[in-house]
């Protein structure tokens, strides 16, 4: 039987690992940016809170 090729089968080509090495950082840009967009809403949702509360003050003072 001839020997085609002397790189073990088990062994990744180094296309197939450069390919994972770019999933892997498109999977950690995205990851991060949604952390980011979370924490925007949470802040939106407290200044909104934050601003009903003090329109609530306010109509309570003027009444």
């Amino acid at each position: 039987m001839p020997v085609t090729s002397l790189r073990n089968p088990s062994a990744r080509p180094p296309e197939v690992a450069k390919i994972k090495i770019k999933i892997k950082i498109k999977i950690k840009i995205k990851s991060g940016a949604a952390r980011r967009d979370a924490a925007l809403v949470g802040w939106a949702v407290q200044y909104s809170f934050a601003l009903l509360f003090l329109l609530t003050v306010l109509v309570a003072h003027s009444a």
